[in-house]
């Protein structure tokens, strides 16, 4: 047993993608025509391993961790991040199982979307920077950048993560009539 009291192994996911969403035919409604280029995990100590995806040995190890992974944390990952995983992993759909998507729990919590850098902000006083540019980044040969935004992405799912098994809220900030407001939720995974 893990020391969230859950069996078995569980790791924050995210990853990034080789094309911005205006370079895919069909653009959010495709994820497979992102491509993978890093794909991260995080244990619950916030150790993190990287996987550049154009390297074949990353790719073997990847697959390896994700099959001795019972349990995956992202967020938006059911929707978008498993199935663009699956132009790099034939067979990653039956991932999406084995995850708990963070995103959708707090849409049917509150009925509203918000970005992780939203909730990294206002729960965890964590700035995240956009990940908009990683796409252009990566072919340009700044990955280190790329690198150390989807390595904090990770630790920001892993760290609301423990606050929701803590019953311990989440706040945020939106638009209510005009003016910003802040608000919390408790999220149960």
């Amino acid at each position: 047993m893990n020391h969230t009291g859950e069996k078995g192994t569980v790791r924050m996911f995210a990853l990034e993608t080789l094309r911005l969403s205006e370079e895919v035919e069909g653009g959010f409604e495709n994820p497979r025509g992102f491509g993978v280029s890093v794909a991260a995990l995080s244990d619950l100590t916030g150790r993190c391993s990287k996987f550049c995806l154009e390297n074949e040995d990353e790719l073997e190890e990847l697959i390896k961790v994700l099959k001795d992974t019972d349990r995956l944390v992202g967020f938006g990952a059911r929707r978008f991040d498993i199935p663009v995983l699956t132009s790099a992993i034939p067979g990653a759909m039956i991932l999406r199982a084995r995850t708990i998507d963070l995103l959708p729990i707090f849409e049917r919590a509150t009925g509203r979307r918000v970005t992780l850098a939203n909730l990294a902000r206002h729960t965890l006083g964590v700035e995240l920077e956009s990940g908009i540019s990683s796409p252009l980044e990566w072919r340009t040969g700044n990955r280190g950048a790329v690198f150390r935004r989807l390595e904090k992405k990770v630790k920001v799912i892993g760290e609301l993560y423990l606050l929701s098994l803590a019953d311990m809220p989440w706040e945020y900030v939106v638009m209510e009539k005009g003016v910003l407001t802040r608000r919390h939720v408790s999220i149960t995974p």
